[in-house]
């Protein structure tokens, strides 16, 4: 009698960031960045036996540390055997990373979709382990609801929105773990896909609870503001309230200005930037490199992780280059904000600034915002709301979690 093939059933909130992928599924957020290295013949890597209980147990105190993956779906443009995240970062290969130079969007990329299967893979396989203290042959996943985004100048062209979904649902996706003896083969299938624009989905994160459904969020999020225009409370109807808010959402290959009043995006005033933190982290690897011909040129994901790690020699010399490059960028924001500021017929509640480049940003940015405030803003209405690091990489995720809520109550069309 043949075994029954077991089915793992979750929702999933994926925010597929140029730099780094953040996913939630349950409770549990990960973050990885965002490469893929190609497994060639003559690379190697370390195949688990199955019966081997140490090895085993220890492969899955870590699972995402080690994704190594074949892909086989209609929905990818180049199928084949991947490592992922982490494990292709510490492969020593050369890397497929979004381009943020070029005018190719994420919609046509396979590195968001590619992620985002290994991930469901391995979250799966974990889930069955951890229950049977077993490893399967086969698994099938359903993803009943998904939701995920685009930034918004790709999300505007409908072509665009219906294709990529299109990727997802209108496809069944195999995919081979490649880690152990026996390989597991996965099937992931998607019933629900909620596409969402960058940006807009963030700001309605600081709004809503990604815990509860219909309820407002209220969190250390909110601190900074409250430090800083002395507030008693301020929360996520604090900011329904605020009127009209700009956010911006500083990623690594583009900047999202989204403009809400309440839970509403105001018409024709959403826009992109078409360049982010990774554009300007390139320019500063290329100028460290003519600086110092020793060091070589580098991934931008290793850049940022060293610019940003605290106050030795070496992170001030690569935070200094990286600062030199933001000179452009900066510019580009203010004179968006202008631009907004004005259409908006300068009346501004309050601006959001988030995402993963915000904080990288922020001593360049934030002097230059207060200035720009100062001589446009006559009666000083508007606030400007930072959002700290621990959060603001997040916030689309956190937005992306709150429309998975609303969409397990939604009846199928």
């Amino acid at each position: 009698m043949t075994k029954k093939t077991a089915v793992i059933t979750f929702d999933l909130a994926h925010d597929s960031g140029n730099g780094y992928m953040k996913d939630r599924i349950d409770d549990q957020v990960t973050i990885f960045p965002s490469v893929l290295a190609r497994f060639l013949p003559g690379m190697q890597n370390t195949v688990i036996k199955s019966d081997d209980t140490v090895a085993v147990n220890r492969f899955f105190e870590d699972p995402l540390q080690n994704m190594d993956i074949t892909v086989q779906s209609n929905g990818i443009n180049n199928n084949g055997r991947y490592l992922v995240g982490n494990a292709a970062a510490c492969s020593g290969s050369s890397l497929l990373t979004f381009n943020v130079s070029s005018i190719e969007g994420k919609n046509s990329s396979d590195i968001g979709i590619v992620a985002a299967l290994s991930l469901i893979s391995y979250k799966a396989l974990t889930e069955y382990f951890r229950d049977n203290n077993a490893i399967p042959s086969s698994l099938d996943v359903v993803i009943p609801n998904m939701a995920t985004d685009l930034p918004i100048d790709e999300i505007k062209n409908r072509n665009v929105r219906e294709s990529y979904v299109s990727r997802f649902m209108d496809n069944i996706h195999v995919v081979v773990i490649n880690n152990f003896d026996n390989p597991i083969t996965v099937s992931v299938t998607f019933k629900k896909v909620s596409l969402q624009p960058e940006g807009v989905i963030g700001e309605k994160g600081l709004i809503l609870s990604a815990e509860k459904k219909n309820s407002f969020r209220d969190d250390e999020v909110f601190l900074p503001v409250k430090k800083q225009y002395n507030l008693d409370n301020f929360d996520g109807e604090s900011l329904l309230d605020s009127g009209n808010v700009i956010g911006i959402d500083i990623g690594d290959g583009t900047v999202d200005f989204s403009c809400m009043n309440k839970l509403v995006t105001l018409p024709n005033m959403n826009d992109s930037l078409n360049m982010g933190i990774g554009n300007i982290s390139e320019d500063a690897i290329k100028a460290l490199h003519q600086a110092y011909p020793s060091i070589k040129k580098m991934n931008r994901q290793k850049f940022m992780e060293i610019a940003n790690r605290g106050d030795d020699e070496e992170s001030k010399t690569f935070k200094q280059f990286l600062d030199e490059q933001s000179v452009a960028i900066n510019q580009e924001i203010i004179e968006k904000v202008k631009t907004l500021y004005s259409r908006l017929d300068q009346q501004l509640g309050m601006i959001v600034v988030s995402g993963g480049g915000a904080a990288t940003l922020q001593s360049s940015l934030l002097p230059a915002l207060n200035s720009t405030l100062s001589e446009i803003d006559v009666f000083s209405k508007t606030k400007i709301f930072w959002v700290d690091k621990k959060y603001a990489q997040t916030l689309n995720l956190d937005g992306l979690q709150a429309r998975i809520l609303a969409m397990r109550d939604e009846v199928n069309e």
